[in-house]
């Protein structure tokens, strides 16, 4: 199924800083993506420089829950 130009919003809140930085790009493509033209994306990072591995941990402590 294609989303292309779907959604009018996207609110990522503690989830970004989560993503390795070399992924970000893509990410953000994504975003822009499925954004309707005059979209609007809210969007928190870390105060800090992180490689996303505080990510992959957090998701193998909780995934099977």
């Amino acid at each position: 199924m294609c989303y292309n130009e779907t959604f009018d919003g996207i609110v990522s809140t503690y989830a970004v800083f989560r993503i390795p930085r070399t992924m970000h790009l893509r990410l953000f493509m994504d975003f822009h993506r499925l954004l309707i033209r005059g979209g609007a994306l809210l969007f928190s990072v870390g105060s800090n420089e992180t490689n996303g591995t505080d990510g992959i941990a957090f998701l193998r402590k909780y995934r099977h829950r």
